[in-house]
């Protein structure tokens, strides 16, 4: 399914919630409470990435800024990413593995993020971990470490499939047709490991990430009437959601604000007895 040059995340993703927009987009699997199940339609997809889009927007955030995203795998990592995308804003990976955040803060400083999104209830605290290099004053922030950030995006991701004040909250907004942006605004900027851990930095633009997602489904042989399942983080390279992007792929995940003990039991679980998933 070729594209246009001039393809960006917001013109693949009206395309999918014009074609067939009831169709899960993407169903995100949690441990708790009993093994839950939540699905997000191509259509829902769209409007609430864009009302998120708006509300970066409405921050003055946009085409050559960086939003570093810390949500875990789970609807509201999807939707914050896709919705910076919109907005013609970078998305990096912010997820924490050493205790005192110090690879946390390195991803800050070298992408210069304009913004930071957190889940204010999640322990440990991401701004209680990243201390006094980050200074924040109700949705503003700032930081001698990191002078672009600005501003603070609180998302409460709430505990599994059934608890989601964040999501429902979005739900209640009309969403509005975001500003159009370019195939060439970076969409996406991934943290690989170089000569030392989290290193390096690599972004990509719209029409890369496009590229990536398109081929991905002609290596795998996926495309807009398949379903996958990739446990894989949203922030990862090998996680991301260009796939849905470009081809309309239905992709199924873990809910890692649920998660399982057990990973390989848990993805059989996911498609059996249902292929559907």
């Amino acid at each position: 399914m070729p594209g246009s040059a001039d393809d960006t995340v917001a013109d693949r993703l009206l395309r999918w919630a014009r074609e067939s927009g009831d169709k899960p987009a993407f169903i995100f699997r949690g441990a708790k409470p009993g093994n839950q199940r939540l699905v997000l339609t191509r259509a829902e997809v769209y409007d609430l990435s864009m009302v998120f889009c708006s509300k970066i927007q409405d921050a003055e955030i946009g085409a050559g800024q960086v939003v570093c995203n810390t949500l875990p795998n789970s609807p509201e990592r999807l939707l914050v990413d896709l919705g910076c995308m919109m907005a013609g804003a970078a998305t990096v990976h912010g997820m924490l593995h050493l205790a005192d955040g110090d690879d946390l803060a390195k991803v800050l400083a070298r992408a210069g993020c304009a913004a930071l999104v957190v889940d204010p209830n999640h322990q440990p605290s991401v701004l209680g971990i990243l201390g006094d290099r980050v200074i924040v004053r109700g949705d503003n922030a700032r930081s001698r470490l990191v002078p672009n950030l600005q501003k603070v995006f609180n998302v409460d991701c709430g505990g599994g499939c059934e608890t989601r004040p964040w999501l429902e909250a979005l739900r209640q907004v009309r969403p509005i047709m975001p500003e159009r942006t370019a195939a060439n605004d970076i969409a996406i900027i991934f943290v690989l490991a170089g000569t030392s851990a989290f290193s390096r930095l690599v972004s990509k633009t719209q029409q890369q990430f496009i590229l990536m997602g398109e081929a991905f489904n002609d290596l795998t042989g996926m495309g807009p009437t398949d379903i996958i399942y990739n446990d894989r983080s949203l922030g990862w390279y090998n996680g991301s959601c260009c796939d849905y992007v470009a081809r309309g792929t239905t992709r199924v995940l873990v809910d890692m604000t649920a998660a399982p003990k057990d990973p390989l039991e848990f993805a059989w679980q996911c498609s059996w007895p249902d292929p559907r998933c």
